[in-house]
């Protein structure tokens, strides 16, 4: 069996280790965690860029589109800009256009809800990481209890019951 002076030397070390391994964990997940909401705010931001090029798409499709019934209108001989031609015209122009706007949308939603994605996940790196810190005290303050408990006195030999002592056991030493 080792000395007191080992013990004591052993129990603090091991505390301090347990303490620090639980701190680096609550550091790395929080690390770790930004890192994520990083990702997600890139993946946004390119959502974002996605959208704004498919919608522009869309434009150019419409305006071809658009130059495609100008061009059958007047080769049929309808009256360009007026009437029927007019409304077809617009009709067609403004679905298009409903079209982009429906890409812009759907890429703000999906860049609102990575957004909101990112910041759960620094929210939930600060949680781990002041875990961590809870952790190492109270492995820290649970090893300080133990070391200062009050030690049992020996079982009176006549009724089994052990005293309550008022000695006490600071890292293994009696005092």
């Amino acid at each position: 069996m080792c000395d007191p002076v080992t013990m004591a030397v052993a129990t603090v070390a091991s505390t301090a280790m347990t303490a620090y391994g639980q701190i680096s964990a609550g550091n790395a997940a929080n690390s770790a965690a930004k890192y994520n909401a990083k990702a997600l705010e890139q993946q946004a931001r390119q959502e974002l860029d996605a959208a704004n090029m498919t919608a522009m798409d869309v434009r150019n499709q419409g305006a071809k589109h658009g130059g495609e019934i100008l061009s059958i209108q007047g080769a049929s001989g309808a009256a360009i800009g007026t009437g029927s031609a007019l409304d077809v015209a617009g009709a067609d122009a403004q679905a298009f256009e409903e079209d982009a706007l429906r890409a812009l949308y759907g890429g703000q939603i999906k860049a609102w809800g990575l957004k909101t994605d990112a910041g759960i996940k620094r929210y939930e790196g600060k949680v781990a990481q002041q875990q961590g810190y809870m952790a190492a005290a109270g492995t820290v303050l649970g090893a300080v209890a133990k070391s200062y408990s009050p030690v049992s006195g020996t079982p009176d030999p006549r009724t089994g019951i052990r005293s309550a002592g008022t000695d006490f056991n600071v890292g293994g030493l009696r005092f």
